[in-house]
């Protein structure tokens, strides 16, 4: 208990200095943002902030199809890795949605090649990997 108490006020440490980085949280972090932040840092997720925007990494987390709907709501989502991730081919409909992504990986998931060809075909200025 005491060491997820420890994790959470780093994570909010991390956010805050990300904040101040970006100028302060009123414009760089709507609360909507940082709740989802911290729900996928919640689901074992890792959120960087480089090359002007953000990258998940998700890899053998616990996310799912359902938690792939509050992405929308990380502004600037650049990268995602999903690598080892249990969502299927219903979560690559949420994925395609995500106008600021640039590349997404999916290596070790469930998804069948005619998902990742849809997505493909939604999305053709998106890499994707697998």
């Amino acid at each position: 208990m005491q060491d997820q108490h420890f994790r959470r006020s780093f994570d909010f440490l991390l956010i805050s200095a990300v904040c101040v980085a970006l100028g302060g949280c009123a414009e760089a972090m709507p609360p909507e943002h940082k709740a989802a932040v911290l729900r996928m840092q919640g689901l074992g997720g890792k959120v960087l902030f480089a090359e002007g925007g953000y990258r998940l990494n998700m890899q053998n987390s616990r996310i799912t199809d359902e938690d792939l709907k509050d992405l929308h709501k990380v502004q600037n989502l650049k990268g995602l890795d999903l690598q080892g991730a249990r969502i299927t081919d219903e979560g690559l409909q949420e994925i395609a949605k995500l106008k600021s992504l640039v590349s997404v990986t999916l290596t070790g998931t469930p998804t069948t090649p005619e998902g990742r060809e849809a997505l493909r075909k939604a999305r053709p200025d998106m890499t994707v990997k697998h």
